[in-house]
């Protein structure tokens, strides 16, 4: 029964194109044309689906079109419904699901390296003469810090203005991998003395190195002012 339908709707699908091909020839106006033209790309996918509504919708629009005048309106609303539904479920999604998105796939990989790293890596007391739970804190402050900046700002990606939409996805998907490395760098110029900050007694230190690793994941501008400072100190020392 579906083979037959789906035969059938393919066949009436190529009646319709035929209808366009000659209503195109006549059609004078460019936004008729226009409409046309993007109704002919909706025919192909509604044969491939095989679906009844989507063949009755193109119908309706080509009727709306050869009407004098013509119902632009009507095609035009027609086209975009058809137009939404070619797209795969990623693009018909809002940027900020997109971001999200993005952020799940980060937590997924995150928690992925800490399954397998607390099975089989035993991480030593100190790393380069630093304890590796300072720089375990950094880095996870980092994070924190970056993940708050994407949840405050979720509804702001909605105005970004980008034709390439993975750049949402790749957004959530990297912000946290990369304040945990301006975080970790941070903590390094400052462990290094190369930008002195008064780190105090064991436990302001603790504090001091999360509050600053909180501040270069959730603010691109901290780290890259931290950065230039760092630089600008070095270069001088060099000279």
């Amino acid at each position: 029964m579906i083979y037959f339908t789906r035969k059938r709707i393919k066949k009436e699908a190529l009646e319709l194109l035929d209808e366009i091909q000659s209503s195109s020839l006549s059609a004078s106006d460019e936004e008729l044309q226009k409409e046309l033209g993007q109704l002919i790309n909706h025919v192909s996918y509604i044969a491939k689906k095989g679906d009844d509504f989507l063949l009755k919708s193109a119908k309706i629009a080509l009727s709306s079109l050869l009407r004098s005048p013509p119902h632009l309106v009507v095609a035009k609303e027609v086209n975009s419904n058809l137009a939404h539904r070619k797209k795969p479920p990623y693009d018909k999604m809002t940027p900020s699901t997109k971001v999200i998105l993005g952020l799940c796939f980060c937590f997924y990989f995150a928690f992925s390296l800490l399954i397998v790293g607390g099975t089989g890596f035993k991480i030593p007391e100190h790393f380069f003469g630093v304890s590796s739970s300072l720089i375990l804190l950094a880095a996870g402050s980092g994070a924190i810090g970056s993940i708050v900046s994407i949840m405050s700002r979720v509804g702001e990606f909605s105005d970004m203005e980008t034709k390439d939409h993975m750049v949402y996805f790749f957004t959530g998907l990297f912000k946290p991998v990369i304040g945990t490395a301006f975080a970790v760098f941070i903590f390094c110029l400052i462990k290094a003395g190369i930008v002195p900050i008064d780190l105090g007694n064991e436990t302001r230190e603790v504090l001091v190195i999360s509050a600053i690793a909180f501040l270069s994941g959730f603010s691109e501008r901290f780290a890259s002012d931290f950065t230039k400072k760092a630089e600008s100190t070095i270069g001088a020392k060099a000279t």
